[in-house]
């Protein structure tokens, strides 16, 4: 039997992207794996430093910069340089890792796909996790008191007193996030075999997105669930079936889950606390509380308006009470001032722009069922981020970052990459 010779870059690759998603997945226990910091950081750094000798063998030793990677390699001497020495270095470090596979990551765009099942696993599971919180809140805590430290599982409880639910992560923001982040890649891949015309797309996907988005109301989070509607909403408009049966069936699925409300509070008392969060005036509102957030960081832009005061200033200046301002645009203003707020805008709007003009094409021209997944994927996670950087820190909480790199890589690469994909 002749045994097919392994394919060392492939190999290298995979590892390589599964190992960058584990460790967005895992932020929160990475020491309970990884043992500390350090291991994790050298280890994912390694993987990549591959990445990067392979991408430049692949273009003769240089790498193709265009006008807007010029930002983006701005944005990189920024974090790297121009950044607050007491702030925490392994998130300065991830986010500089998200930045190097922007560049870096090229043909090997095609294995995000791996990536995307581990967050849907990952979401499944820690979904899974907040319902059994609300049956057994003490073998929960148990649970996790083998993943934490002493101190995280008190914030555990402390906001699970409040009705936020945190499932396996230490705090139920992120819970929210990994459960947006599955159910992106969920629609990505079902609107990428709807586009196709292709007839094999699983019922059983939107049954484990209809499940994890009964959960984000139950978690709590209000800004993930109200942008993850909107971009939802948003892309779908835009990928112009607006007619078809399938948004008539959202709209009667969302009148259906209005109507059933008050037997779901009934039954999940939680989810009450969601609602009440969103609308209640002493404090329901997504932007309400952070008022001396936002005067604090305008004071920091006036005091440096041109250049700022470095990457992960707030977070110090603030004593880490608050990782930032709860406001990605305002937080560029004052950490990297009115040069640095170009740059980042620059950079990551004309990524959306590039993507959007991809999602678009999608109709007229012919792409794989990959690339559509890619494309649609990317799309969405840009578009989420573009608004949740209004009330919170995707820039800075680096396991959102990294992915959103990610994202921004794609349309350069199918760009480069998919003149010989065929759709299938």
């Amino acid at each position: 039997m002749i045994t097919k010779p392994i394919d060392f870059n492939k190999s290298i690759s995979i590892i390589t992207v599964i190992l960058y998603f584990l460790i967005t997945l895992v932020r929160y226990f990475k020491d309970y794996i990884f043992k500390s910091n350090t291991i994790a950081a050298v280890l994912l750094y390694g993987f990549v430093f591959l990445l990067v000798l392979m991408a430049l063998k692949e273009n003769n030793n240089k790498f193709s910069i265009s006008g807007y990677h010029s930002a983006w390699i701005l944005i990189f001497i920024l974090t790297f340089l121009y950044h607050n020495r007491e702030y925490d270095w392994f998130r300065t470090a991830m986010c500089l890792l998200g930045i190097i596979t922007f560049f870096c990551i090229g043909k090997r765009i095609y294995y995000i796909k791996y990536g995307m099942l581990m967050c849907v696993i990952f979401a499944i599971l820690t979904a899974t996790v907040s319902w059994y919180e609300l049956v057994d809140y003490n073998g929960y805590l148990r649970m996790l008191s083998k993943l934490y430290s002493v101190e995280e599982v008190n914030s555990i409880d402390f906001f699970y007193r409040q009705g936020m639910v945190s499932g396996l992560t230490s705090h139920y923001s992120s819970n929210a996030f990994y459960m947006v982040s599955a159910i992106i890649c969920l629609l990505s891949n079902q609107w990428a075999l709807s586009i196709s015309k292709n007839k094999n797309t699983k019922i059983v996907h939107w049954i484990i997105a209809g499940y994890l988005l009964a959960t984000m109301l139950m978690v709590g989070k209000r800004a993930h669930f109200v942008f993850l509607i909107m971009t939802i909403f948003i892309s779908f408009i835009m990928l112009g079936i607006s007619r078809s049966k399938k948004l008539k069936y959202m709209f009667v699925i969302c009148a259906i889950m209005f109507i059933a409300s008050p037997v779901i509070i009934a039954k999940v008392p939680q989810v009450l606390n969601f609602f009440v969060r969103l609308f209640n005036s002493s404090g329901g509102d997504i932007l309400n509380g952070r008022e001396d957030l936002y005067k604090t960081a305008v004071n920091m832009f006036l005091t440096n308006p041109i250049i700022g005061r470095g990457y992960g200033s707030f977070s110090v200046l603030m004593n880490y009470e608050n990782p930032g301002v709860h406001n990605d645009y305002l937080q560029f203003l004052a950490e990297w001032g009115v040069a640095g707020f170009l740059i980042c805008l620059i950079a990551y709007g004309k990524c959306l722009y590039l993507t959007y003009v991809q999602y678009r094409e999608m109709k007229l021209k012919t792409f794989s069922v990959e690339d559509e997944r890619l494309i649609i994927w990317s799309f969405m996670l840009q578009l989420f981020v573009a608004m949740y950087s209004l009330t919170g820190l995707p820039h800075y909480d680096f396991e959102i970052y990294m992915l959103f790199c990610l994202a921004c890589a794609v349309p350069k690469n199918i760009m480069r990459y998919s003149e010989n994909r065929v759709k299938v």
